[in-house]
C-alpha cells in the first residue's frame, strides 16, 4: 500500500514480477492516467482491475512457475522504453553485495528495467536484507528508495541511507505524518 502511494497520476511505471509488486498493483485503484508495464501475468491481471491504469505486458519466454516473461525479447523491448518509476523485487539486497537474484534470466530483465527507469524503488520484506544470491543485478546505489516492513534492523536502514538510499517503512511514514 505504501509503495502504491509513490505512484502519481499520469506516470509511467514498471512493476517487476513478484508477490510484493503484485500487492503494489492491487493498490493502484486511486490512480488515474497511469501507464503500467509488467513482465508478470499475475501483476497484469491485477492491473486490469483498475479502469484508469493502462496496462502493457512485456512478452518473452514464460517461466511457468513464476508466470513471468524473461529472455532477450523482454530485454530488447525494455531497451526502447523510458518510464518514471520501477517497482523492483529481488531475492536479496545488501549494502556490500548489492541487489541479487537466483535466476540469471530474471536478473537480466531486472537490469534492463533499471536502465529504463528514472527512479528505482525496491519493494521487499526485511527478511531479504543481507541475503546474497547467485546473480548480482546491480549495486545498492542503483536504488533510490527501499520500501520495506518495520522489521528492518536500524543498522540496515543506516547502511542503506549511508549509500544514499531512502528507506520507507510503515512506522517511519506514520511518524512523518504526525
Amino acid at each position: 500500500r505504501i509503495a502504491a502511494q509513490l505512484v502519481h497520476d499520469g506516470e509511467r511505471i514498471i512493476l517487476d514480477a513478484g508477490t510484493t509488486t503484485l500487492e503494489v498493483a492491487r493498490n493502484l485503484e486511486a490512480r488515474s492516467d497511469v501507464t503500467a508495464l509488467t513482465n508478470a501475468l499475475p501483476v497484469a491481471e491485477a492491473l486490469c482491475q483498475h479502469p484508469h491504469v493502462f496496462t502493457i505486458t512485456l512478452g518473452g519466454m514464460l517461466k511457468q512457475r513464476a508466470l513471468c516473461a524473461v529472455g532477450p525479447m523482454v530485454t530488447e523491448q525494455l531497451a526502447r522504453l523510458s518510464v518514471d518509476k520501477l517497482f523492483l523485487s529481488a531475492a536479496g539486497f545488501s549494502a556490500e553485495r548489492g541487489i541479487t537474484e537466483i535466476d540469471i534470466l530474471e536478473a537480466d530483465v531486472k537490469r534492463a528495467m533499471i536502465r529504463a527507469a528514472a527512479q528505482v524503488i525496491l519493494v521487499s520484506d526485511s527478511s531479504k536484507w543481507d541475503a546474497v544470491h547467485l546473480v548480482k543485478i546491480a549495486e545498492i546505489e542503483a536504488l533510490h528508495t527501499v520500501v520495506t516492513d518495520d522489521s528492518l534492523a536500524p543498522e540496515a536502514r543506516e547502511a542503506l541511507e549511508a549509500k544514499g538510499v531512502r528507506v520507507v517503512t510503515p512506522a517511519r511514514l506514520a511518524s512523518q505524518l504526525v
